[in-house]
């Protein structure tokens, strides 16, 4: 009985030998979770931006047509 649980402390403690490193990789897991969030916004707010001007672009394109469609009507 004394020795398994004996056995049972070692192992427990060499699981809890792992959790400093385990902390370590989380906290670096989680910085660049952050970090990849951080960039996810800027990354839509440019696509927002793009899509933006792709609208206006369309728009004066349309503009243009209709004002060149005029002109060869005025010619």
């Amino acid at each position: 009985m004394q020795l398994r649980l004996a056995s049972e402390i070692t192992e427990l403690r060499k699981e809890n030998a792992k959790i400093p490193e385990l902390r370590k990789k989380f906290s670096k897991v989680e910085t660049e979770n952050i970090e990849l969030k951080t960039k996810n916004v800027k990354l839509k707010q440019i696509l927002e931006e793009h899509e933006s001007r792709f609208v206006k672009l369309e728009q004066n394109d349309k503009d243009t047509a209709v004002k060149n469609a005029e002109f060869k009507l005025e010619s």
